[in-house]
């Protein structure tokens, strides 16, 4: 410790005296005269005047003055007495130290300011103590420094970090939060260094999801078609891009007819929208905050499903030009506008389209194939077309023409007359009158058909036809003939099942004179089953099915006397009887719960061929192997030595099987499946079938004559007509077969010509038979059948054609040498 040097003089001179008073023992001298007292001397001594707390600091008096009393005032509250004194600043700041001196009345002063600095790091004060901040906000920390006693540190040098997870911080305090949420315990610290320590402070951050500000949507905006759905996602966002999960969206159509569930699954109504339309409203809701957002688009049209074509082909005549235009729409009615258009015609003698759709008519008339015409449409890859009906109006006739040069008629029997009347370009004309003139072979009904008579031969110009010269091109009469063959024909009457209203009846048709009788007087008024009917090889005797016993059995009956006889008896009901052309087998179907099967048994024939008893099915030897499907119709080969049936499932799938019954009985020869056997040709060699041909949209039923030996297939035209049951005459020249749409019954010459309707649908024929006796002039009414129909249905030489046979001209009946003689 350092001492002042008054303080040593002072100590010097009170030694001095001290020697002296024990060396002399010297007494006090007298008194002189008083003297004045020295004035007093207040001097403040220090060891330092700036310092960090705790301060501690050593005070003198220097230079004092004897007598005086010396007082310290320290400046922070504190005090002491004398001339020596020791304080201890705690507190930082300036303070003011007062040294007062005081004899008796006088007092003197003296001051001196210390400056006491903050001491070493204390702890920091911070302006929050966590934060809770939305992404990209900032917040401006406020920071206290104290020393460790407590003193405020103004200039407080602090340091600032942040978390990079949570955000950054510059060194004034300003953090400004991440992009992303995401928490720190230690999120921001501050560091305080000063004198030998450094405080810091530390607290927690999170990036908290902000206010709703947004509602995102995808798509943001509806493409769509009428009835397409979308799937529409919302999103609720704060300002950062955050998304708010417990946001609550609901969604809200704004067009009447669509709906949207709760989804976003958005489904537009039929109609079409214009475009950028208001489609559909979100709200969103959290806690306090509502957004709205609407979401808008374009309903377009549906896939183009159809085109309309304006403006008329009908009625043109040659070189007329007709602008055709064409709109497209869909299958709600809404139009599209086609992305492309194209005009097509298959012929290019009936005309020819431009680019525009303009169509001019070229020389060829007439009504023509409804395809003949199309406009196609294109829309978004999709294509579709329209066909356009298109009639040219022909010019005035030059001429007639005949289709058949020479027809072949059965004798009694009926043709229609097919021919045309062709202007000058070969174009059809249908709006015109044809008188027609039959001179040799027959006559001409007032259905406008040739009705053969009964005497066979060639007739040389048989029907003539004629065109008035008003309806000419050149004003002048227009005539033409054609030739036709009466031929013999080979059956005399056609067996027939008819639905009555007591049931099935066997009627037999007079291919003479068209008359329908039932095959016995009881016939039609009992109530037994009867049908199913075949022929006698040598046509004396119908054979057919009863149940007049109470189960269905086999019977043969004279058709002309209406005797009967039981030619099988069995236990189950048997059905479609066939006899074996050498009369001496009977083929039959028995049928079960099982199914049905094919049956072939001996007749009980005595030694003249004459029946004598019944068969026994029980003793028939079974042709179909296969159980639980239907085996049925059976024909015999025409030499006897195989049997023809068909077979069908559940599924209605059919099969034709040829089986042996001669050699080894049972083997099968001929199998063909999608195919229903019908008849056998006379030839032997070819059976009729009904079968499925495959064309380009599938299949479509035929009816046609496959040769077993070659595998050749000749297809046989029946106008469209779909065959079911089918029988051919003895001769092979002719077909009788039921429609199964309409239930009519046909006859037709096999090679597709003649066809005409012999019995309507509402008679409902089934299974027919033709009797093999030649029909043989005069009609054989001396053989009528016992007891007529209720009825009488016209001949088969009265009844309607079908269009195709009948021509397209209208044919006048008129005996045309009264007008022309």
């Amino acid at each position: 410790m350092k001492i002042s040097t008054s303080t040593l003089r002072a100590v010097a001179v009170l030694g001095m005296v001290l020697a002296c008073v024990a060396a002399l023992g010297c007494s006090t001298p007298e008194p002189d005269t008083p003297t004045p007292s020295p004035s007093i001397v207040v001097e403040i001594g220090m060891t330092t005047d700036r310092v960090m707390a705790p301060l501690n600091i050593d005070f003198e008096a220097m230079d004092f003055t004897d007598g005086v009393s010396y007082f310290w005032d320290f400046g922070d509250g504190n005090t002491a007495a004398g001339t020596i004194a020791r304080h201890t600043y705690l507190d930082a700041g300036a303070f003011v130290i007062r040294l007062s001196g005081t004899r008796g009345d006088q007092t003197e002063y003296a001051e001196k300011t210390i400056t006491v600095q903050p001491g070493d790091a204390g702890w920091i004060v911070l302006n929050a103590s966590e934060l809770a901040i939305e992404a990209n906000q900032t917040f401006q920390f406020q920071a206290e420094a104290f020393d460790h006693l407590g003193n405020a540190v103004s200039d407080a040098q602090l340091v600032w970090h942040a978390d990079p997870a949570v955000g950054t911080i510059d060194q004034s305090g300003l953090f400004t939060a991440g992009q992303e949420l995401a928490v720190a315990a230690e999120g921001v610290r501050v560091d305080f260094p000063r004198g030998n320590f450094t405080a810091n402070e530390k607290l927690p951050v999170a990036v908290v999801l902000g206010e709703p500000t947004e509602i995102s949507v995808m798509p943001d905006v509806i493409e769509t078609r009428a009835t397409w759905g979308v799937d529409l996602n919302a999103e609720v966002l704060d300002a950062a891009g955050h998304v708010i999960e417990d946001a609550e969206i609901t969604w809200e159509v704004l067009r009447p007819g669509d709906d949207i569930d709760q989804t976003g699954y958005y489904t537009p109504s039929e109609t079409i929208s214009s475009p950028n339309a208001s489609l559909v409203l979100l709200t969103a809701t959290h806690g306090d905050s509502k957004l709205e957002r609407i979401v808008k688009g374009t309903v377009n049209p549906g896939i183009l499903d159809r085109i309309e074509v304006e403006g008329s082909l009908l009625e043109l005549k040659t070189g007329d030009e007709v602008q055709l235009s064409a709109k497209g729409f869909d299958r709600f009615d809404n139009e599209l506008e086609l992305d492309d258009v194209s005009w097509e015609v298959d012929d290019p003698d009936v005309g020819s389209f431009d680019a525009d759709g303009v169509f001019t008519a070229s020389g060829k008339s007439g009504e023509f194939p409804e395809d003949m015409v199309r406009v196609r449409g294109f829309k978004d890859g999709v294509q579709v077309f329209a066909l356009v009906p298109i009639s040219v109006l022909p010019s005035k006739a030059v001429a007639i023409e005949f289709v058949n040069e020479v027809d072949s008629v059965p004798a009694g029997s009926s043709a229609p007359i097919p021919l045309r009347v062709l202007d000058e370009h070969g174009n059809a004309i249908t709006d015109i009158d044809v008188y027609l003139e039959v001179t040799a072979g027959g006559t001409l009904t007032t259905s406008n058909v040739f009705k053969a008579g009964f005497e066979p031969g060639m007739y040389e110009d048989a029907v003539i036809a004629r065109v008035l010269a008003e309806d000419t091109a050149n004003g002048k009469l227009l005539e033409e003939s054609t030739n036709i063959e009466v031929r013999q024909r080979s059956a005399d009457y056609l067996a027939v099942d008819v639905i009555g209203p007591g049931g099935p009846v066997v009627y037999l048709i007079n291919l003479a004179n068209g008359d329908l009788t039932p095959i016995s007087e009881e016939a039609e008024s009992n109530e037994f089953i009867e049908d199913t009917p075949s022929w006698w090889p040598d046509g004396s005797r119908l054979v057919y099915s009863s149940d007049a016993s109470g189960v269905r059995e086999i019977y043969d009956i004279e058709p002309f006397t209406g005797e009967v006889r039981q030619l099988v008896t069995g236990e189950n009901d048997l059905f479609m009887p066939a006899i074996s052309p050498d009369s001496t087998k009977i083929a039959f179907v028995e049928s079960t719960e099982s199914g049905s099967h094919i049956f072939v048994a001996d007749l009980d024939l005595d030694e003249n061929g004459g029946i004598v008893g019944a068969v026994n099915a029980a003793d028939a030897r079974q042709l179909s192997s296969e159980d639980g499907i239907q085996n049925l119709f059976p024909y015999w080969s025409p030499d006897g030595d195989s049997v023809m049936f068909t077979s069908s499932n559940s599924d209605g799938r059919f099969r034709v099987t040829v089986a042996d019954v001669a050699e080894e009985f049972g083997e099968i020869l001929v199998e063909a499946r999608a195919a229903s056997g019908l008849a056998w040709h006379p030839d032997g060699v070819r059976i009729l079938v009904s079968t499925e041909f495959p064309d380009g949209n599938g299949t479509r039923d035929a009816l046609v004559l496959a040769d077993l030996t070659t595998g050749d297939i000749e297809e046989i035209d029946v106008g469209g007509l779909k065959v079911g049951i089918a029988a051919i005459a003895p001769d092979g020249s002719e077909m009788s077969f039921v429609d199964e749409e309409e239930g009519a019954l046909w006859l037709m010459d096999l090679d597709g010509t003649g066809r005409r309707r012999a019995l309507g649908g509402q008679f409902q024929p089934t299974l027919t038979a033709w009797r093999p006796q030649p029909l043989e002039p005069p009609t054989p009414t001396s053989n009528a059948l016992a007891g007529t129909a209720d009825y009488y249905i016209p001949s088969e030489f009265h009844l309607e054609t079908s269009q195709e046979s009948a021509g397209t001209v209208s044919m006048v009946s008129k005996v045309l040498n009264e007008t022309y003689q």
